[in-house]
């Protein structure tokens, strides 16, 4: 009899264990739950996504949407950063941020950014607490910066120079320094350099 117990209670024990450590391991949370940002698939579903819920104040799973979903207030577009549920009851990008993207609103070209991340514009980063557009990279509008090139609009030398050697700003457009001559269209050599070996 007393071994039966002994047995029956050992089984009990090694299944409480076997739980316990099922649990521990389990590293990705439901819908609902508290979640690591951390971790490579924090939530179990992939319709779900890890993300700050201001009600909870943690991170929890909560169910994905897309910029237009319906919606009946903010924390229902919270999965997607700078999104809010407008008077119409969708979600939208908030007010001075864009769509670039169904899941994915941007800060605009000279917002303020705290990291790369906030500056979704392409060819953009955050430099000095600003959303810009990248060297070699010129701000065509508040949401697109495009490849800079001889005869772009600008407004100082400083700025021609600062995305292309050699330039400086003549009558609002980029153009070659003096002493300098454009070569292959793209770039302003001395008439004596040569910009590849067959020259």
């Amino acid at each position: 009899m007393n071994r039966k117990i002994f047995i029956a209670g050992g089984l009990v024990l090694l299944l409480i264990v076997d739980a316990v450590q099922k649990d521990a391991f389990k590293q990705c949370a439901d819908f609902g739950d508290t979640c690591d940002v951390n971790l490579k698939h924090p939530c179990c579903d992939d319709s779900l996504k890890c993300a700050w819920s201001d009600s909870a104040t943690e991170y929890q799973c909560l169910k994905r949407v897309l910029l237009g979903a319906s919606c009946s207030d903010d924390e229902a577009c919270m999965t997607i950063k700078f999104a809010t549920c407008t008077s119409n009851g969708t979600c939208a990008c908030s007010e001075k941020t864009f769509m670039i993207g169904p899941m994915l609103c941007s800060r605009l070209l000279g917002d303020t950014c705290d990291s790369n991340s906030e500056c979704r514009v392409p060819n953009s980063e955050c430099i000095d607490q600003k959303c810009q557009c990248k060297q070699k990279y010129f701000d065509a509008s508040r949401a697109e910066c495009e490849n800079a090139y001889i005869g772009m609009p600008c407004r100082s030398s400083s700025y021609c120079h600062s995305n292309m050697e050699n330039t400086q700003c003549v009558r609002y457009k980029c153009e070659c320094s003096a002493n300098y001559v454009l070569r292959n269209g793209s770039v302003c050599l001395s008439p004596l350099q040569c910009d590849s070996d067959s020259d």
